[in-house]
């Protein structure tokens, strides 16, 4: 636990001893970097769900499969606006 604190320190320690191109510079870096591996885990998480398709055999499980007996009407939809309403009830 107290290893966390002290990488903190020691990078704005160091950021605060760059002088201004130098700190500009690393934040280009680390903006970039951190642009380029949002992008490949994005694009890695869009591969994977083509190819496992997650979800794919929920529509085929039903509630007659399980013994399970429908009663009473189907529930109302709700609407968006309502969802909103029900955080602040």
């Amino acid at each position: 636990m107290i290893i966390l604190p002290l990488v903190v320190c020691s990078l704005v320690s160091g950021a605060a001893s760059l002088d201004a191109s130098s700190l500009g510079r690393l934040g280009g870096i680390a903006i970039a970097y951190f642009g380029l591996t949002t992008l490949g885990a994005s694009a890695l998480a869009v591969a994977l769900a083509f190819i496992i398709k997650p979800g794919s055999g929920a529509q085929t499980l039903q509630s007659s499969d399980l013994g399970l007996e429908e009663t009473g009407p189907p529930p109302v939809p709700k609407e968006t606006v309502d969802s909103f309403l029900d955080l602040a009830r």
